[in-house]
């Protein structure tokens, strides 16, 4: 592993999303964010992150898509 940056704590991945640290938590109790417990700490690796601000993308629609 690299350095200091290959994980991340709760507080700086929160930030890199966008989100409150209570929401990060909300979606590791539903485990729908890949992360690592060591010991009572959650930590997040970059790529991880990545992979589900992909999962959340929303493509553009069309009114036909909405009509059903």
């Amino acid at each position: 592993m690299e350095s200091n940056e290959a994980l991340l704590d709760r507080n700086r991945a929160a930030r890199i999303l966008g989100i409150s640290p209570a929401t990060l938590d909300r979606l590791v109790k539903a485990k729908r964010i890949d992360h690592f417990r060591i010991g009572r700490r959650v930590l997040f690796a970059r790529e991880g992150l990545e992979a589900f601000l992909s999962r959340c993308q929303v493509g553009p629609s069309t009114i036909s898509d909405r009509r059903g």
